[in-house]
């Protein structure tokens, strides 16, 4: 969900983001954050628990112009994730996945610091995205149907 404000949160002790009980909002700037739907059921390890991604406005449309055409920094990445994102042979799927997982393997692929079996092909795709364009990458990915 695309939005410049989400509900203010808090990690409890087993790592997980929560909303605080008080509310409130906060802004989200160039963050990806998400948050279960149903807070008890995720505590509770719930299968069935849903999560709502909030990722800043205009992520989706960047991320779809990233990652159809490279936008002059990288090659597509359907070149080799497939149209709509879907993966093929040992190529993984993007489409659906949490845009947390996402950028985190795309920061470290650019960092150097994934030892993943296609890190060495992924550092070079990665190496000239900025934060704002690994975060667009991850929103649209995780916004195409799996």
């Amino acid at each position: 969900m695309e939005a410049d404000t989400v509900p203010k949160s808090w990690v409890n002790a087993a790592r997980m983001r929560l909303p605080l009980p008080n509310g409130g909002t906060e802004s989200l700037g160039s963050r990806i954050i998400e948050l279960p739907q149903d807070p008890a059921l995720a505590t509770a390890r719930d299968p069935k628990s849903a999560f709502i991604a909030y990722v800043p406005p205009g992520s989706v449309a960047k991320g779809e112009m990233l990652a159809t055409t490279g936008g002059g920094k990288t090659i597509s990445c359907t070149v080799c994730h497939g149209d709509g994102l879907k993966g093929f042979g040992n190529i993984p799927e993007l489409a659906g996945q949490h845009p947390i997982y996402i950028a985190r393997q795309l920061f470290g692929f650019k960092a150097g610091t994934s030892k993943s079996a296609a890190a060495q092909q992924m550092q070079k795709v990665a190496e000239n995205l900025t934060t704002d364009d690994i975060v667009a990458l991850a929103a649209y990915a995780a916004s195409q149907a799996p």
